[in-house]
């Protein structure tokens, strides 16, 4: 065995009801043996001042025998046998753990049992993007926030990604969030990759290009203090140092025939579902000479 890993729900257990379908999930690395020892001779217990019974484990090596269904059971025959009244209210675990990471609904410890694991870390890296919204008039669509780090300035409009969505849907969807402007994506433009940023985590931005779908601007998220359209060489001086890159970046390549869009892919794996790519395209005619 390499690991354990130790998943605790966020119904930590606050009554004997339904008590076996809210306990921590043990996942265990290799076939597990029976076991009819107690609980408490593997991990002792006591019962607290706040009605809790408290488990400390010394030795998380002993647990590595155990099936899910039998530490549920070893759990709930502890409190049973648990002189305690009013019943035990809750389940405290000590076991010496390292944390792993945590969700809405459970956290994660773990606890390496060799020097190398190959355990996953956490995920540590944020995604955001931003958009670069230019109508047929070479007008940028620009925001200004609310909140700031250093001196209000105008800005792109953007905003993190969202699980399960695609970086063009974040895109569109963040530009209608914050100005009401229906947009369509058409290409990336670059990526920014930034690192201890937001919760110490590393931080990939990604900047699109859209096409306006309406015009008419509704302010409408509490975020932004004011919205407009504004031409390239007017918003320039009063963009951002790096909003400022990002359009000055547009400008440079916006002739070439070259462009980074996306597209559907099939892995051909029944256990994989299709994902999106992101690559360069061109947008020569097949029969085009490329110099």
């Amino acid at each position: 065995m390499f690991y354990v890993c130790t998943r605790f729900t966020s119904n930590i257990i606050k009554s004997r009801t339904n008590l076996c379908s809210r306990l921590p999930s043990f996942v265990l690395q290799k076939k597990f043996s029976s076991q009819n020892d107690s609980l408490d001779k593997i991990i002792p217990s006591q019962i607290d001042n706040y009605g809790s019974l408290r488990f400390n484990a010394t030795d998380v090596n002993k647990l590595s025998s155990f099936s899910v269904g039998q530490f549920e059971k070893l759990v709930l025959d502890q409190i049973n046998r648990s002189p305690s009244d009013p019943p035990v209210r809750s389940l405290w675990f000590q076991l010496g753990f390292e944390f792993h990471h945590t969700k809405r609904d459970y956290l994660v410890l773990v606890k390496p049992l060799v020097h190398s694991t190959n355990i996953p870390n956490y995920a540590y890296t944020n995604i955001g993007v931003g958009a670069l919204v230019v109508d047929e008039h070479k007008k940028i669509l620009v925001v200004k926030e609310k909140r700031f780090y250093f001196k209000q300035m105008w800005k792109l409009p953007g905003g993190y990604v969202e699980q399960g969505e695609e970086l063009s849907q974040a895109a569109e969807r963040e530009v209608l969030e914050e100005t009401g402007v229906k947009c369509q994506f058409q290409n990336l433009i670059l990526m920014r990759h930034l690192h201890r940023f937001a919760f110490d985590c590393a931080d990939m931005y990604f900047v699109c290009l859209l096409r306006p779908l309406s015009k008419t601007i509704q302010n409408r998220d509490d975020e932004c203090d004011a919205v407009c359209w504004m031409s390239i060489d007017d918003i320039i001086p009063q963009l951002t140092p790096f909003n400022r890159f990002i359009l000055e970046k547009y400008i440079e390549f916006r002739g070439s025939s070259l462009s980074i869009k996306g597209e559907t892919f099939d892995p051909q794996f029944a256990s994989m579902p299709a994902y999106t790519i992101y690559s360069m395209k061109s947008d020569l005619p097949d029969n085009s000479e490329v110099i």
